[in-house]
């Protein structure tokens, strides 16, 4: 979720995404990106960085590790390895 700096509500997901973020992911050839897509990039940017797995966890409130652990390794916003179906 992402907080509307003009409505100073919570923004759904379809409005933050045409209000601003695919014209965003678009203007830096990122065509398609999704939000989750840019969540798991930073989850594993985290961990690449040094981040307890335990810790990314926590903060992505994934139920187990596992799940963080196969989140972390199978998404890139890179389009040469972006799978498209995250």
């Amino acid at each position: 979720m992402f907080y509307g700096i003009r409505t100073k509500t919570w923004l759904r997901n379809h409005l933050f995404r045409v209000g601003w973020f695919d014209r965003a992911a678009t203007e830096v050839a990122l065509k398609g990106l999704t939000p989750h897509e840019l969540r798991h990039t930073a989850a594993s940017l985290a961990v690449s960085a040094g981040a307890h797995a335990k810790a990314v966890q926590r903060i992505l409130g994934h139920a187990s590790s596992a799940v963080t652990s196969t989140s972390t390794r199978t998404c890139s916003t890179w389009p040469s390895t972006r799978s498209g179906n995250h």
